[in-house]
């Protein structure tokens, strides 16, 4: 019988959030069969600099109330945000635009001249970080789709408003997050209203989005799609009292910080779909960074050894703010001081070391009981266990005393089939990484 304490120095879990073999510990549909003992627990928080990023140019009117897009490309952060840079602000006849900044730090941001959109309209000089004309609420994302090209590596949905026309829905891609082509109108997953993201769904093999219905009444929509530049299915309400739904794949499930009541609230779905809050169950919190005067978080970006929420704040003239987490540790199952035993499904088994990650108090412990199909501990001794059949197994019991769980995993590094194991047996070591 596998069964030990968990007395390992702390190691830096990498965080796949497309890795289908890694599971949630809050995703009961997936990965936790039972808990007892178990409350949900959201993880701690601090902040990253200070105002990070003012709209402080001649063409920044006034920054747009709506998710920021931060992605970590090779050797730096790239930063996608709207402003107002032309016209009333705040109405109709407002002119809206993506702008793009970097940093190599995630802190100290840079607004490059780039060249590529002329301002004032029908002026001059292009020398500012201007680069879509007349689009808002913009989501930006890098794409997953193994079938798409590098050239249209980085994607978007935005509320795209043709010269003297209405908003419509606009769907664009990019190779460098820069140079973006011309927006495909009406035929992208993403909505007029606003604000917006979209991710690729592996699980679901479809493209699917989340934006904001009927000029901000509360309700965020959801479309989805087969191919980017395809006819989007007919919106269907995903959450209701939210100005925004920042939605990403986290493992085996979907978390989604929703733009509510001035904060950034965390969801999670197991389908995209259906969509339920995570509140910290010891002191009712639910919100993702500190609550403030107008709040709207993008989906988080994992880059030296942290994990970064970036965030507006300010329903006038926003600021970029940020927070940053441990690694995995948004949300996930915690004991008090007293045993709590948590379950695993039945999940495929393919010869690495199962792992899990998880915070341990200083009085805290973790124990473990690796089980194969039929719920019976594993032979083997000390720490190695010989593992007979890859078929399925389960991570089974974890007795926490002060601690909290974030997330499991089988498969450490790359995907390799059942068969590929087939008639054989090894040893594997199950792998506790402490945070």
């Amino acid at each position: 019988m596998l069964r030990r304490v968990v007395a390992l120095t702390a190691t830096v879990a990498v965080a796949q959030y497309a890795n289908l073999e890694k599971y949630a510990a809050f995703d009961t549909t997936h990965g936790v069969a039972s808990s007892e003992g178990l409350s949900l627990r959201l993880g701690a928080s601090s902040a990253v600099g200070g105002a990070l990023l003012h709209g402080d140019e001649a063409w920044e009117r006034r920054l747009e109330f709506g998710a920021p897009s931060v992605v970590y490309d090779t050797d730096r952060y790239k930063l996608w945000y709207g402003a107002c840079v032309a016209g009333r602000c705040g109405s109709g006849d407002a002119t809206r635009a993506v702008l793009y900044a970097e940093s190599a730090d995630g802190v100290r941001w840079r607004k490059p001249r780039l060249g590529l959109v002329h301002w004032p309209v029908g002026g001059a000089s292009a020398a500012n970080n201007l680069v879509v004309m007349g689009a808002g609420g913009a989501g930006v994302f890098e794409d997953a789709n193994p079938r798409e090209p590098s050239s249209r590596r980085f994607k978007a949905v935005a509320a795209v408003a043709p010269r003297g026309g209405a908003p419509r829905r606009g769907a664009l891609a990019s190779r460098d997050g820069r140079a973006w082509e011309r927006p495909r109108l009406g035929t992208g997953a993403g909505s007029r209203d606003g604000p917006a993201s979209a991710f690729w769904a592996a699980a679901l093999g479809r493209y699917v989005s989340f934006a904001a219905r009927g000029g901000g009444n509360g309700t965020v929509g959801r479309r989805e799609q087969r191919g980017w530049a395809g006819r989007a299915g007919a919106a269907t309400t995903a959450l209701r009292g939210a100005a925004a739904l920042a939605a990403f794949p986290f493992y085996s499930a979907y978390l989604g910080f929703a733009a509510a009541r001035g904060r950034c609230e965390p969801y999670w779905s197991p389908d995209t779909e259906r969509w339920f809050p995570l509140v910290d169950a010891r002191s009712g919190r639910r919100d993702v960074v500190p609550p403030g005067n107008g709040v709207v978080c993008g989906r988080p970006v994992v880059a030296g050894g942290r994990t970064t929420v970036y965030y507006l704040e300010g329903a006038g003239n926003a600021t970029l703010r940020a927070v940053a987490y441990g690694p995995d540790a948004f949300a996930g199952l915690g004991a008090g001081k007293r045993t709590g035993t948590l379950r695993s499904r039945v999940l495929p088994c393919r010869g690495e070391p199962p792992a899990v990650t998880v915070a341990v108090g200083g009085a805290g412990s973790v124990k473990a009981a690796l089980l194969d199909v039929r719920g019976d501990a594993l032979a083997g001794a000390g720490k190695e266990c010989e593992i007979p059949t890859f078929k399925g197994s389960s991570l089974g019991r974890f007795p926490l005393v002060s601690a909290d769980l974030w997330t499991s995993d089988h498969l450490l590094e790359r995907p390799r089939g059942v068969d590929d194991f087939s008639g054989t047996r090894a040893r594997g070591t199950l792998t506790l990484k402490r945070t």
